[in-house]
């Protein structure tokens, strides 16, 4: 049966791309508790200090219509992609180190690796190598689109709904919407967010939303939302 289940997994289509998804059925990973794994990735408060959760930026599967956007990938079927992180890691481990050290603000040397194998083991759990398939990540755009500039009160009502379910977890005053002291364009929040300008002087440049993850035409209701909350401040 095993043998079988690697066999289906070589021919399958969905695993076309160049690395071995058989990796984690052939070398398991140290086992872990799945039950502690999903109490990690739904923890508020990690060591005496509130933290983002995993469902913050990734819900566990996603319908096809929902109000809320979410700017990680869903969990579920992530245990055996061969990459993440816009390609930047290609071990499950190395992924939730990168995401519990980036964006729960946790030193990387107070991560054990009981933790990190503990989330593994939940994700693995919600996860099949057969429905598994690479996730389409999508690079900063090269343009601004011209649709940003848009500005009416159906796009600004839009844009409030968008904007409360998905970014108040981030951002949860009206503070936000300033960097620095320094009120935002709309040619700024479009780049920082798509990732073709640093969020902050000596950030990396990375996508808070990819293309894959929020549209353009979502993305201009937000603009527009904010556009008109920082006029009214």
């Amino acid at each position: 049966m095993f043998w079988c289940l690697v066999l289906l997994i070589l021919i399958n289509p969905l695993f076309s791309d160049p690395f071995d998804h058989t990796a984690y059925l052939l070398n398991p990973l140290p086992e872990g508790s799945a039950t502690r794994g999903k109490i990690l990735a739904q923890k508020t408060y990690y060591r005496g200090e509130k933290r983002y959760q995993c469902n913050t930026c990734h819900a566990l599967s996603e319908p096809p219509y929902q109000k809320r956007r979410f700017p990680g990938p869903p969990l579920k079927d992530s245990y055996y992609r061969s990459s993440f992180a816009n390609k930047r890691h290609k071990h499950i481990l190395e992924a939730i180190r990168y995401c519990m050290v980036e964006y729960q603000n946790l030193p990387d040397d107070e991560i054990t690796d009981k933790d990190s194998q503990d989330v593994s083991a939940w994700l693995r759990s919600v996860s099949s190598p057969i429905t598994t398939s690479p996730w389409p990540y999508l690079g900063p755009p090269q343009t601004i689109p011209d649709g940003i500039f848009k500005d009416d009160l159906h796009l600004v009502a839009e844009g409030q709904v968008l904007y409360e379910n998905s970014c108040m977890d981030c951002h949860e005053s009206k503070k936000s919407m300033s960097l620095l002291g320094k009120t935002l364009s709309r040619e700024d929040i479009y780049r920082r967010l798509r990732g073709m300008k640093n969020l902050l002087e000596n950030d990396p440049k990375k996508a808070i939303y990819d293309l894959s993850r929020l549209s353009d035409e979502d993305l201009t209701t937000i603009i527009s939302f904010l556009m008109h909350s920082q006029r009214k401040l």
